[in-house]
């Protein structure tokens, strides 16, 4: 998938190679929590 094709993702940093490999499967791109949004909802969160 390219990442133009890709959802970020925020997480605070440092990511282990399973957690980017699970979330990039899952069709998202990682940015450090330090960027996130104001507003920004996690879309993996249970409601």
């Amino acid at each position: 998938m390219k990442k133009s094709e890709m959802k970020p993702y925020y997480l605070k940093h440092p990511v282990s190679k399973e957690e980017k490999d699970a979330l990039r499967a899952k069709g998202f791109y990682i940015i450090d929590i330090a960027f996130k949004p104001a507003g920004w909802v996690d879309p993996l969160k249970k409601k």
